[in-house]
């Protein structure tokens, strides 16, 4: 899939450990099977051993005393070695067509191989750090192509040594500008990368990548150098081989850039055009691609929101194998100073429908880069400097002279073997386990003592595979790029790491894997298939042989096709949509042929319904598919039974392809049916009721074909049984009170199939959220039927439903319900709909004060105490019920409350912004009831039923109001009727208080005997006779809104009328009181004061002097107008509302009488 340029390998080839991990020393056996690998994939690429370049690790030169020596096996089985590269720091360079790429790699390991730990380090001398100084400065002074310097190495940093005059190869690379150090070493991924910086950030740095092992991490990493700036990506194995990996070059990952060659080096304006005018990609797949799409996306909201989406086209340049993708786009508009906004995806589809998307990674078009955290493990182990702590623990001691020494590097090493002998290895003789060095040696070592190894296959794995095994802790890393031949006509560079024992594995083993099918018959559109499509074993084609001869052959492929196994002549072909279909040698005889292609389908279906009993087996799929899957099972058996039976006749000599077709014949419906719905059921991930309604469904349509029809009704009973099993045994724990919820099921597969929603969780939806929640949910969304149910029980989902509503309640509750429902309801209407109103006029008497102020100042506890006073003081004391009731002040008059409730089924409603709102609202308009509703009463009188109650306690209440009011006018005026008022307007004012108090108390008298009173008996009869909860809320319900209706407050045109006759009753009543009050009440400052006052002659002055007062105050035109507008406007409104009313009262009768009484009083004026 991919030809490299490169193949750089970073150390530990071996583990060079003994079995035990007791013993650190070279095995040769492990040598020569890396040699063997590497090889083998010499051989099987045609890749040139030269591109090949190996490093030693530490695990390379356990045991090794000298360079050279019988126990140097890297020497003599490296690919290094066998090349005869020496010295310890080697160069590659590979040219592209824009730039040159340069590969230094280091040995910085020890010339003596000492055991660990002390060779845990790296140890760069004057010498290799002189040496790798010079080859870096001379590739700096080129300047006719730029170059990108890679270098890598076997130990990290944060564990390489300084040299003895203080140098480090973190000094060279910043000093250099190379891109990126490769390494390996520490066999996990610690940290996958590090940015090494000195001064500014935007300087001098560079990258640091570590890269766990194969044998641990089971992943590789592909990397890329486009334009000189490296990227790359992990690929986890864990989970199974990848079909297409996906490598975005540019934009460049802003996590991930080094911002020192952008700014110095390769800036936009020096950069080849095309460089920044198309996003970049190298897709590798094992099947043709049919497209690649860009995506990018906007992380400022908050959010990934797309915006661009763009095809990518193969380019293909020179030689180029052609998976380089590449497409247009505008990158100005991508500049932004935040290196992680912009988020780039790409989609690869191949030509087998599979979608695969590169990672989500953030890029940057103008070289900012987005810092990187650490975890606390990835600062332990890559950012400290342990190797600061190497010579003083490991190399120093009083009595040798070492300061003039260089510790490796040249012979005279064996100089400080005996200060290691003495301080190092002896005590490690005694404490090896506590001198283990590298990460995982105490567990490793505790598994030894054991007999075990933590990748032991025990007793399952060959010769071979154990010594692969031990030599899982190496670590190879191989970096591909392009071929020579590629080399000259692209400028990108392709890097990966591999691993050439890679094996393949199935994760599942069903018909369709049961033998390995050809690439090319794969592919969709193969017509036809020669002979090389089948078995390389035989020399002759069907056609070659007589007719006889064919059928004896063609029958015994036919008896393997049955079972679903290919013949030498009889293939299987993936088709369109990954179907498998089988086709047969064209040679063969024509009429052969088409018998055989008879039989063809019934192989096609014994091969779906196998397939679907293998996956539909599994725990996830659910009871009712592993109930499907064994009746299927079962038919299976006896199918294979049949086919045996057809063989043995066969072998006898005594079938002939007629005779195959006659015994299959009978079966050919029912396998076609049942992979229909095996097939509908796997494309459609059918489970639980869905895979019932599927089978029942086919069942109906097969009505023609008995047989196929009774077969599937078996299936259907069979699934059903394990649906059905659960679905009594959830009832069954309700009705015991268990711990299980209602058909929700207490494990994953039970909630699945059920048919019932259960929605616990959702806080709005407990039994406590009734007495809060407008909307009632409780009871109407809580238990809701799904989609799907199957259609046998179709006829009784509602009667299961509603048994598991009441189960769920009763065990909610706790105990035995014991609560008045109709005893709560009778004190609603005594107190909210005012059936018992002398405690309301007890209130409004001592609470008037408080009512009359403006909402801001109103006390509700006042309020709420002053009503348990006259609660207690009236005959309500006696109902036991009476202590629930609560007082509240709303904020907002009625009209603009109705109009908040829009679903109430007002129509034409006018919009809450139209609606005037009072400039001075006061108590009277806005004071409301409200009342205590324990569980489970709330299920029944819930938030929504309450509200209803208190919009029609607040009509009434202010209806009593204005009631109260106009009386207050009358008396008034009764108290000036023994005076002389001809020729004044008080006559025509007591007129008018009159007729005002006829209409208030026809409206009153409307509201009470003609709306609440029939309609509660009608919905108190109707609850006698209730079945069920729902019958109860949807009687009360209907009750509630019944009267709201016939109470005109879901008319908004007939509530209007009314509120504005109501508001100039409010006025009149207040002016009339007010004038003919005051007007009484001048005289009392001329009485005499003399015992005489109380004689008839006293009365008599009193009664004229009163006159006089009112006559003058009458006479005012100011007053008589007052009273002549409030006559006007009265009238006005009144005559207005008649006509609604009548017009009214045709679509709504209970109108009617409302009307009569309305068209009495015009008439009586």
């Amino acid at each position: 899939m991919i030809n490299p340029s490169l193949v750089l390998i970073t150390g530990d080839l071996t583990d060079g450990k003994s079995k035990d991990l007791l013993v650190m020393k070279q095995n040769e056996d492990e040598w020569l099977e890396y040699q063997n690998i590497i090889e083998d994939v010499v051989k099987r690429s045609g890749l040139d051993k030269n591109i090949f370049y190996d490093l030693r690790g530490n695990h390379d030169i356990f045991g090794v005393p000298v360079v050279g020596g019988s126990f140097d096996f890297f020497s003599k089985y490296s690919i290094n070695g066998q090349l005869a590269r020496r010295g310890n720091v080697n160069s590659v360079t590979l040219e592209t067509g824009e730039r040159k790429h340069l590969f230094i790699g280091l040995d910085t390991a020890m010339s003596v191989g000492l055991r660990g730990p002390t060779n845990l380090f790296g140890h760069p001398t004057d010498q290799l750090l002189t040496q790798l100084d010079s080859q870096l400065s001379q590739w700096d002074s080129q300047t006719n192509k730029p170059v990108t310097k890679i270098s890598f190495g076997h130990f990290p940093l944060s564990f390489s040594a300084s040299s003895h005059s203080g140098k480090s190869l973190k000094d060279i690379f910043l000093n250099h500008s190379i891109s990126a150090y490769l390494c390996g070493h520490l066999h996990a991924r610690f940290g996958s990368a590090k940015n090494c910086s000195f001064g500014a950030p935007s300087a001098e740095e560079f990258w640091e990548w570590e890269m766990g092992d194969w044998r641990k991490s089971r992943a590789m990493r592909i990397m890329a150098i486009d334009r000189g700036h490296v990227s790359y990506l992990d690929i986890d194995f864990k989970s199974g081989a990848k079909k297409t990996i996906v490598l975005p070059t540019f934009p460049l990952d802003s996590r991930f850039m080094s911002t020192s060659s952008w700014h110095q080096k390769y800036e936009c304006q020096h950069m080849v055009p095309s460089s920044y005018e198309t996003i970049r990609a190298l897709v590798f797949s094992v099947s043709p691609i049919v497209s690649v799409v860009a995506r990018i996306y906007d992380a400022r909201p908050g959010t990934l929101n797309i915006v661009l989406e763009t095809p990518m086209t193969k380019v293909v340049v020179d030689m180029s194998r052609g998976d380089f993708y590449a497409a247009p786009w505008n990158h100005k508009a991508f500049d932004d100073p935040s290196p992680d906004r912009f988020w780039l995806q790409i989609e690869v589809i191949d030509i087998m429908a599979r979608s695969t998307l590169s990672e989500l990674r953030p890029f940057s078009v103008n070289g900012l880069t987005t810092k990187i955290s650490w975890t606390w493990k990835e600062f332990f182990v890559m950012g400290c400097q342990w190797a600061e702590l190497y010579y003083p623990i490991f190399w120093t001691s009083a009595g040798f002279p070492l300061h003039g020494l260089e510790y490796i590097g040249s012979p005279d090493i064996m100089v400080v073997v005996l200060p290691h002998l003495i301080f190092v290895v002896l005590p490690a003789t005694f404490v090896a386990g506590a001198l283990a060095a590298e990460r995982g040696m105490f567990k490793e070592h505790f598994l030894s003592l054991s007999g075990k190894k933590e990748d032991d296959d025990s007793g399952q794995m060959n010769k071979k595979s154990q010594v692969l095994d031990k030599q899982g802790d190496r670590r190879l890393k191989f970096y591909f790029g392009r071929s020579d031949a590629d080399r000259n006509g692209s400028s990108t560079l392709a890097v990966v790491y591999f691993n050439p024992s890679l094996e393949r594995r199935e994760a599942l083993l069903t018909g369709r894997f049961h033998q390995e099918t050809k690439g090319a018959s794969r592919l969709a559109g193969t017509k036809g298939l020669s002979l090389d499509s089948f078995s390389p074993g035989i020399d002759k084609a069907i056609g070659c042989y007589d007719a006889a001869v064919q059928e004896l052959i063609v029958i015994d492929n036919l008896m393997s096709a049955l079972v679903g196994i290919e013949g030498q002549y009889v293939k299987r072909v993936h088709g369109k949509e990954d179907e498998i279909t089988f086709q047969i040698d064209a040679s063969m005889d024509l009429a052969l042929q088409e018998r055989a292609k008879w039989i063809f389908p019934l192989c096609e279906s014994y091969l779906l319904i196998d397939q679907f009993v293998e996956s539909r087996s599994q725990f996830k799929s659910g009871v009712v598919n592993h109930a499907f899957a064994a009746a299927l099972r079962a038919l299976l058996l006896d199918y294979q039974a049949m086919v045996a039976q057809l063989e043995h006749q066969f072998r006898l000599g005594k079938l002939s392809i007629q005779g195959l077709w006659f015994y299959c014949q009978p079966l050919m419906g029912s396998m076609q049916a049942l992979s229909t719905v095996v097939k509908k059921a796997s494309a459609n991930n059918f489970t639980g009721s869905a895979v019932l309604n599927l089978l029942q469904s086919q069942a109906k349509a097969m009505a023609g074909d008995s047989a196929v029809r009774s077969l599937l009704e078996k299936m259907t009973h069979c699934a059903s049984n394990a649906y059905l099993g659960i679905l009594e045994s959830f009832l069954d724990s309700l009705a015991h009170n268990n711990e299980m919820y209602f058909l929700g099921g207490s494990t994953k597969e039970s909630s699945m199939i059920l048919m019932v929603n259960f929605s616990l969780q959702r806080k709005s939806l407990h039994k406590e959220s009734l007495t809060q929640d407008y909307d009632a949910k409780y009871w109407r969304q809580r238990y809701s039927l799904k989609e799907g149910i199957p259609s046998f029980l179709a006829n009784i989902a509602g009667t299961i439903l509603t048994t598991g509503k009441y189960l769920n309640v009763m065990r909610e509750c706790g105990h035995n319900v014991q609560y008045d429902l109709m005893g709560k309801l009778l004190s609603l209407k005594h107190y909210l709909l005012l059936d018992q109103g002398d405690f309301l006029v007890h209130f409004t008497d001592i609470a008037r004060d408080e009512l009359t102020k403006k909402l801001d100042e109103i006390s509700v506890e006042k309020l709420q105490s002053l009503l348990d006073l006259a609660l207690r003081t009236t005959a309500a004391a006696a109902d036991p019920c009476h202590e629930d009731l609560t007082c509240c002040v709303e904020r907002s008059s009625l009209l603009k409350t109705l109009g908040n409730l829009k679903d109430l089924g007002t129509r034409a409603f006018p919009d809450n912004n139209d609606l005037e709102e009072p400039m001075s609202i006061t108590g009277l308009e806005t004071f409301s009831l409200s009342y205590k509703v324990q569980w489970p009463l709330s299920i029944v009188i819930s938030k929504k039923a309450l509200t209803k109650y208190q919009l029609i306690f607040r009509f009434l209440f202010h209806c009593k109001h204005v009631d109260r009011q106009l009386c207050g006018a009358w008396q008034v005026h009764q108290g000036v009727r023994a005076l002389n008022m001809r020729g004044t307007a008080i006559p025509r004012s007591a007129l008018l208080c009159r007729s005002m108090l006829k209409f208030i108390n026809s409206l009153l008298h409307y509201l009470t005997f003609e709306v609440l009173e029939p309609n509660w008996h009608m919905m108190y009869n109707k609850m006698q006779t209730a079945k069920s909860i729902d019958e109860v809320i949807q009687y009360h319900d209907l009750f509630l809104d019944k009267c709201l209706k016939e109470c005109l407050l879901l008319l908004p045109e007939l509530l209007k009328k009314v509120e504005r006759l109501k508001l100039v009753c409010l006025q009149y009543a207040a002016a009339s009181q007010w004038l003919i009050s005051s007007s009484i009440d001048i005289p009392k400052l001329e009485e005499p004061s003399d015992v005489s006052l109380r004689s008839e002659k006293s009365k008599q002055w009193r009664s004229r002097s009163q006159s006089q007062a009112v006559k003058m105050m009458t006479q005012n035109t100011t007053v008589t107008e007052s009273i002549l507008k409030f006559e006007r406007e009265f009238n006005a409104e009144l005559q207005s509302l008649g006509p609604i009313l009548s017009s009214n009262s045709q679509a709504e009768p209970y109108l009617t009488h409302l009307a009569q009484w309305i068209l009495g009083i015009r008439n009586d004026q």
